[in-house]
């Protein structure tokens, strides 16, 4: 999934968190891809970004947790159900 934000200098920011969440012990991490816009392009509508960095913040998976599914999962599922 890829946001949009500014971050608190003010620096748009595109973030690609790819759904992935890592549980540790009891806790779950949540791994991103983070392009910033350059300093001294912030305030340029079509300013350049700086290359991806990754970025990791625990999250609390209590948000609602969408999977995508294709039809060998599927088929897979109703193989185990059985």
């Amino acid at each position: 999934m890829i946001e949009k934000k500014v971050n608190e200098y003010g620096q748009e920011q595109i973030i690609d968190n790819f759904d992935r969440i890592i549980k540790i012990d009891d806790r779950f991490l949540q791994v991103r891809l983070i392009k910033t816009k350059k300093w001294k392009e912030r305030f340029n509508e079509h300013g350049r970004f700086t290359e991806p960095m990754p970025r990791a913040k625990f999250v609390n998976p209590s948000q609602d947790i969408c999977y995508l599914v294709n039809r060998d999962d599927l088929i897979k599922m109703k193989e185990a159900a059985q």
